[in-house]
């Protein structure tokens, strides 16, 4: 049985009817979507969802940077070896620079997309630079040996993605983050760990692998 419990009205859209069906929360589109609208959709439900309800004049701002951040944080699933992974995000990092230096962009759907977005909303370049650098870390380890190291790479992974939201929504000119480069405060660290903790719940416990040590599980 399924139950339409709103629609929201998008200017990408008609409309985004908002469902249950068999105790799922599911998206429905009434029209074709943008590939990056499309890609977060399909891969992050959860932004997609929370995005509809930014002003109309920054959902496809903030579809560009959260299909960015499917295209890196991926990259451990989608390689074989580190070697591969580390070109992978080279590309990643290749393709920001060339934004940011007004070089010819790479031909990539999200490239462009995120172009218009860095020059329309003045994005600062060390968000990405920290986002991609936090990637890395997937690639080098499979647990994070401290509670410090943990919320080091949520700070640039997660972080470094809510301050880029935010600049996105926000006048240009104005910086979140703090003087001495720490985004996080004690409850947002708090929230990313969750955020953090229930997709691995999910991916590690069946397998009977562990992604924290015994320090940071703690």
């Amino acid at each position: 049985e399924s139950l339409e419990i709103a629609r929201l009205a998008s200017p990408l859209t008609e409309a985004i009817v908002v469902k249950i069906e068999s105790g799922r929360v599911g998206l429905q589109a009434t029209a074709e979507l943008s590939y990056c609208a499309s890609e977060v959709r399909r891969h992050d439900a959860d932004r997609f969802l929370t995005t509809l309800f930014a002003p109309k004049g920054h959902r496809e701002d903030l579809f560009a940077l959260y299909a960015f951040n499917l295209e890196i944080s991926k990259t451990r699933e989608v390689v074989s070896e580190t070697m591969l992974g580390a070109i992978r995000l080279q590309w990643w990092r290749e393709a920001i620079e060339a934004i940011y230096t007004n070089a010819d962009l790479r031909k990539h759907a999200v490239v462009e997309a995120l172009a218009e977005t860095v020059t329309r909303r003045g994005l600062t370049r060390e968000h990405f630079d920290r986002l991609i650098n936090g990637r890395m870390v997937d690639l080098e380890r499979e647990t994070h040996d401290t509670l410090e190291a943990l919320t080091d790479y949520m700070d640039a992974t997660s972080g470094s993605l809510i301050i880029l939201a935010m600049e996105t929504l926000a006048p240009i000119g104005i910086n979140f983050a703090l003087s001495n480069g720490i985004f996080l405060n004690v409850s947002c660290k708090f929230l990313l760990l969750a955020n953090v903790m229930m997709p691995l719940a999910e991916k590690y416990a069946p397998k009977g692998k562990r992604f924290l040590t015994k320090e940071s599980d703690q």
